[in-house]
């Protein structure tokens, strides 16, 4: 679905079951809530924890592998950002050197210093020679979030649902 719908950027989470919602009501009267610290959900689910839990390491894995990642991205600067309409505003010299920080530490820190650099400047680079520099800053900043993400939750530091309890971790 994520290769065919080319979405760049999604969430792959664990489902985890909110207080005082439907949800946690109904996994409350199953039996199916478990709050035991080191898991990154409190939910049982029907399928063996660590089968849940892999399963969802192997899709953010394979969703947000930078070579994906970045054809996605790419997709999108051909089908979607020639569409958007941009809002006319004055540019201030302050926001002009807002600007070029932003790029400076894009450049240095996805366009050279980063594992995945070939794949940012096999996208980027028509971007840069054409001009097209908002695209390459907005590649650049949603690729290192999402695939920092994606290291965070492979080595055990990120977390598998945005609600889930901070102290819990994946092991």
């Amino acid at each position: 679905f994520i290769e065919s719908s080319q979405i760049p950027m999604l969430t792959i989470n664990l489902l985890y079951a909110l207080p005082k919602t439907p949800l946690y009501r109904r996994l409350a009267s199953e039996g199916r809530l478990d709050s035991t610290p080191g898991r990154v959900s409190n939910v049982r689910f029907k399928l063996p924890y660590e089968t849940v839990v892999e399963m969802w390491l192997k899709c953010l894995a394979e969703a947000y592998s930078p070579e994906k990642l970045m054809s996605r991205l790419e997709y999108q600067t051909r089908a979607t950002y020639p569409n958007r309409i941009s809002p006319k505003q004055k540019v201030s010299p302050s926001m002009v050197l807002y600007g070029l920080r932003i790029l400076k530490r894009v450049l240095w820190q996805v366009g050279l210093m980063s594992e995945y650099k070939r794949s940012y400047w096999k996208v980027c680079g028509p971007l840069l020679r054409s001009g097209r520099i908002e695209e390459l800053l907005h590649i650049g900043i949603v690729s290192k979030h999402l695939i920092r993400f994606t290291q965070d939750c492979l080595s055990g530091r990120g977390e598998a649902s945005f609600y889930a309890n901070p102290n819990m971790t994946s092991g």
